[in-house]
């Protein structure tokens, strides 16, 4: 049974043998792939562990936000540059890049907090994870391919091996009989092998759906679970307020600044 099923694995069909060693090389690339996303996205979970504490953001978004109040439109291009650059001190604090898809999904939260802007809660987290997982459908459209790539192997060696019997079929000697007997069982081992190409495709199609199914649940949801999490838990909470809340810390900070404006007139007095 073993030796039947090697001859279907192992073809003897050198075109046959050349795809499955092709389809070889596309399983190693696929999943050194889904090896460097893996690191990749475990930096982002290390990322949003980090981002979970913007209490020194919150502080920067309430004076750009009072300041804003009682700004013009010119002095909105200087808050924007001390927005950013507030929101640089966070990241090295938080020892994240500015630039990152985390970082960029925090700054989308505190630009629209402090300039009282709109922010459709739903929409950044769905534009985030996309971000995040636009690996995820190239590596899905890979597993479509080696099956496209076997079943050509399985044509090409298919063709090649049906190429061989005519010239069998050429003389009717004694000794041309023997020959043909003996070619036709060599065309015969081809043939089985010439499906080898599509076997090794399907089977290493649905290996590889149930690795990457696996690795969805194990190590991709919680990532995007953590980033919905902490967007409706704290990131929004802290640096997005309601409208109310919003004025309410205004008349507070003013408050503050107008008792620090008496103290240091009573102190000139």
């Amino acid at each position: 049974f073993a030796m039947n099923v090697l001859q279907y694995l192992v073809p003897d069909n050198p075109i046959a043998a050349f795809i499955v060693v092709i389809l070889m090389i596309l399983v190693l690339v696929w999943y050194g792939a889904l090896v460097v996303w893996s690191v990749g996205l475990g930096r982002r979970d290390k990322e949003i562990r980090r981002c979970s504490d913007v209490g020194s953001l919150r502080k920067g978004s309430r004076e750009l936000t009072i300041r804003s109040a009682a700004s013009s439109d010119a002095d909105l291009v200087t808050l924007e540059k001390e927005a950013q650059a507030v929101f640089a001190d966070y990241c090295d604090e938080v020892r994240v890049k500015a630039e990152g898809v985390i970082a960029q999904h925090i700054k989308a939260i505190f630009d629209a907090g402090w300039k009282g802007s709109r922010l459709d809660i739903g929409e950044l987290n769905k534009h985030t994870t996309a971000k995040l997982y636009r690996t995820h459908a190239l590596l899905r459209s890979v597993l479509a391919v080696f099956i496209i790539v076997g079943l050509l192997g399985t044509l090409i060696g298919l063709s090649s091996s049906l190429a061989q019997l005519s010239p069998l079929t050429l003389g009717g000697s004694a000794q041309s009989a023997t020959q043909l007997s003996q070619g036709l069982n060599q065309l015969l081992r081809e043939l089985k092998g010439a499906f080898a190409p599509s076997i090794w495709g399907v089977m290493l199609t649905f290996i590889g759906v149930l690795v990457l199914s696996s690795y969805i649940h194990v190590k991709v949801l919680p990532v995007r679970n953590s980033l919905e999490r902490l967007t409706l838990t704290v990131w929004v909470p802290q640096l997005f307020p309601a409208t109310s809340r919003r004025f309410l810390e205004a008349l507070q900070l003013s408050e503050q600044h107008m008792q620090k404006s008496f103290e240091i007139a009573r102190e000139l007095a």
